[in-house]
């Protein structure tokens, strides 16, 4: 079952959409929810049924499957989604919106590099070749960078693990020891702040890298290396979008230089 808490609302809706047919039952809810996404804080349990063409008894059964109790919690959930992204929507209401961008972009390179300097670089890289069983956890929205940075590292004998909300495995974590690696991506810090108990018994070297200044963080992870200068707890933001990229690639860079075979 997916954890929806740890995956977000409209991603898990998508993957069900992009992963049934049109006539199934799921699909056909999943699409209803996305497509009245706005009034759906005004919506009840019966408008939803007469719109589907579904029971009542459906409708229960897919809040559940993708983790929620009932109905309410999932619009409930709608609404924590708004506040998440309303930070990011209200800068495209600027008249500048595309220099501003632009200069949040350079802003966000600038800072990176400062934080995460080469020195940095060369001991996350020695890090990951080092480590026995190397594991990357992280949500569903950085799965992509996270793979096209692992795929390379298989012609340098480097095997990258991937855990995401829907695979997380305590079992496995709680079997890893001292020589063993963990690094958590947690862009906004929310995913990393719902996971926090699944790490604490973990043996292994954790490190996060993350847009958040939670000083919770520290308590568990050996290292927290931060993509901003600022607090970005629970926002989607450039720093994070674009400094994810970023740092995943020059990293693969100096991995690279440094254990390439001649």
């Amino acid at each position: 079952m997916l954890d929806i808490h740890h995956f977000g609302l409209l991603s898990a809706l998508f993957k069900i959409i992009d992963n049934n047919d049109e006539a199934n039952i799921d699909y056909v809810i999943a699409k209803y929810f996305i497509e009245n996404y706005k009034k759906l804080g005004l919506l009840n349990i019966y408008d939803v049924a007469e719109e589907c063409y579904v029971s009542r008894s459906s409708i229960r059964r897919f809040c559940k499957q993708i983790g929620y109790n009932n109905f309410l919690e999932l619009k409930s959930a709608f609404k924590d989604y708004d506040y998440k992204y309303s930070y990011f929507a209200k800068y495209h209401e600027r008249n500048d919106y595309r220099q501003w961008y632009r200069n949040e972009i350079i802003a966000t390179l600038n800072e990176l590099d400062e934080l995460i300097d080469n020195e940095t670089l060369v001991k996350m890289a020695k890090t990951i070749h080092e480590g026995n069983r190397v594991f990357f956890i992280t949500s569903y929205n950085s799965t992509h960078v996270i793979n096209e940075f692992r795929r390379p590292l298989v012609l340098l004998h480097k095997i990258i693990n991937m855990m995401s909300d829907d695979s997380l495995d305590e079992a496995v974590l709680s079997s890893l020891e001292n020589n063993d690696v963990v690094f958590m991506v947690s862009m906004t810090g929310i995913f990393a702040t719902n996971n926090l108990k699944i790490l604490e018994s973990c043996k292994a070297y954790k490190a996060l890298i993350t847009t958040s200044r939670n000083e919770e963080y520290k308590k568990v992870f050996d290292d927290v290396y931060n993509l901003a200068y600022g607090d970005y707890s629970n926002l989607k933001s450039v720093r994070g979008k674009y400094g994810i990229v970023y740092l995943f690639d020059v990293l693969y860079d100096v991995y690279l230089k440094m254990y390439k075979q001649n």
